[in-house]
C-alpha cells in the first residue's frame, strides 16, 4: 500500500505532465471509454463532480468525483 506521501506525489507528477487519464466508464453516444478532463478542477456540488469527455465522439459531461 502506498503511503499519502507517494500518492500525492504521483498525483502532482500526473497534474504536471498534463496528461488525460482513462476513467473505466463507456461513452454513452459512441461505447468507447471516457478521459477526465486534465484541467484538474473538482466542481463543488453535492456530490462533487469531474469534467469527462470522450476522445472519439467529443462527448462531455460531469462524473461523481
Amino acid at each position: 500500500m502506498k503511503t499519502l506521501d507517494q500518492f500525492n506525489v504521483e498525483r502532482i507528477e500526473f497534474w504536471q505532465s498534463n496528461k488525460t487519464e482513462k476513467n473505466g466508464i463507456a461513452c454513452p453516444l459512441c461505447g468507447k471509454e471516457l478521459i477526465d478532463s486534465a484541467d484538474g478542477i473538482v466542481l463543488t456540488s453535492s456530490p462533487p463532480k469531474v469534467a469527462i469527455r470522450c476522445l472519439s465522439c467529443h462527448f462531455k459531461g460531469l462524473r461523481i468525483a
